[in-house]
């Protein structure tokens, strides 16, 4: 076989075809171009924006001043509530006069100071149901007092339960006179505050008079 045709076999019988199909070129499997770059700066970008604003919210919410809200006034409102309960029915149940007169006085006091927390509620748009203001009814109380009568301790039982629920009562309204941002509000705070530490101090001398049994006897119905 002469030479031109072993050159004629080896471009397999066409010799343009390095013009017809030229040999394409590679493509590059690398990634992170120019492109890529920039939409991963993008997304850095938004991301730490995202961060600072998500960090700067929860630090004005912890340095934002605190203020007394309409679930903190309902919960006044509800310990008022119980306390006028039980002070109602040791002002007619209880056997001295004076645990009797310390009952009224609670009574009254806490009235008028639900009057006007209801009336401040009402002007946020709350309203509260009887069954609401009673959330606080504690049936243990009850129970105590149900002892009480019959172990003719009554005026003790209802002294010692007034007590701890004014001075649990005097500690909320202190944490909310430091909440107020109003002055109306302080002025509020510290005036129911100062109404029942006069109350609470009222009850060692109902209780000395009760152990002495120098306290007048409440005077019977048929008297």
């Amino acid at each position: 076989m002469d030479q031109y045709n072993q050159d004629q076999g080896n471009s397999q019988g066409n010799p343009y075809e390095f013009i017809l199909n030229p040999e394409q070129p590679k493509k590059s499997k690398k990634v992170g171009g120019l492109g890529d770059s920039f939409i991963r700066t993008i997304i850095f970008v938004v991301a730490g924006v995202a961060v600072f604003f998500i960090i700067a919210a929860i630090v004005i919410n912890a340095l934002a001043p605190k203020k007394i809200s309409d679930k903190d006034l309902i919960g006044l409102a509800q310990s008022q509530a119980e306390m006028i309960r039980i002070s109602n029915q040791a002002a007619s149940q209880a056997t001295r006069q004076t645990t009797r007169n310390l009952a009224t006085t609670v009574q009254y006091t806490m009235s008028t100071q639900q009057r006007q927390v209801l009336e401040v509620l009402g002007g946020m748009g709350v309203k509260l149901a009887k069954k609401e203001l009673a959330l606080k009814q504690d049936a243990t109380t009850d129970q105590k007092f149900t002892t009480a009568k019959a172990t003719s301790t009554y005026d003790q039982t209802y002294t010692e339960i007034i007590q701890a629920q004014l001075t649990s009562y005097a500690s909320s309204l202190k944490a909310l006179n430091d909440l107020a941002k109003t002055t109306q509000d302080r002025d509020r705070m510290s005036d129911y505050y100062q109404q029942t530490q006069l109350l609470i101090s009222q009850i060692p001398y109902t209780q000395d008079s009760i152990e002495s049994g120098s306290a007048t006897p409440a005077p019977t119905p048929n008297q």
